[in-house]
């Protein structure tokens, strides 16, 4: 927990839900009559531990051997589950620093991650582990209607950003980036041209 964050989390909450909670009630009461809406997509829509590592398929320069890979196992639009090889790479090189003065940070990316894997732990669309924390999620009331485990990675993303950009400063600080700004313009391009996607054909609206 983040103390400084508790209070402003508390009033945004309660603020939230105060405004919709007349939306909220009515969705609430729809679902104790229609009880069929609380089921399945824990574990369909959810991030192939694979999707962590391997670009979207949608990347032009993506190895062949690598084009069934899917980070999603739902929706193949959706697939977000890439972290991206030159942060990881940042991250893994400052870890000691990282775990040393932000390891709450480190933990909170850890657990979203075990989220959005949902309810079995997959490998190329083969379970491997078929307990993780997001089963017990689909049993408490309620919450159980978070039926994508995979969009969880929004929040691994701002942990994330978070850690490589405390990465990147450890480095042109103390590591392999000090004096050499040059290098250091090369990695953060490198991270963009990493993340890119070129735009996919879509449906025409008429």
């Amino acid at each position: 927990l983040v103390r400084e964050a508790l209070m402003p989390s508390a009033i945004t909450t309660g603020a939230t839900f105060a405004l919709f909670s007349p939306l909220i009630f009515g969705m609430l009461v729809s679902a104790v009559r229609n009880p069929h809406v609380w089921t399945g997509g824990h574990n369909t829509f959810s991030v192939d531990l694979m999707g962590f590592v391997v670009p979207h398929y949608l990347r032009p320069a993506i190895p062949p051997l690598l084009t069934g890979v899917r980070d999603y196992i739902g929706f193949s639009w959706e697939g977000v589950g890439y972290l991206g090889i030159v942060c990881l790479a940042l991250v893994l090189a400052s870890s000691r620093s990282l775990l040393k003065n932000l390891g709450r940070y480190v933990l909170g990316l850890l657990f979203f991650i075990a989220l959005a894997l949902g309810s079995s732990l997959r490998v190329l669309d083969r379970p491997v582990i078929n307990v993780l924390p997001y089963a017990l999620i689909q049993h408490v009331p309620i919450i159980s209607g978070a039926r994508a485990p995979g969009r969880v990675m929004g929040y691994v993303y701002l942990f994330l950003g978070l850690l490589v950009a405390a990465a990147f400063a450890y480095q042109r600080r103390e590591g392999f980036l000090r004096n050499r700004a040059w290098l250091a313009i090369l990695f953060a391009a490198a991270i963009v041209a990493d993340y890119h996607v070129p735009r996919p054909e879509m449906t025409a609206v008429g």
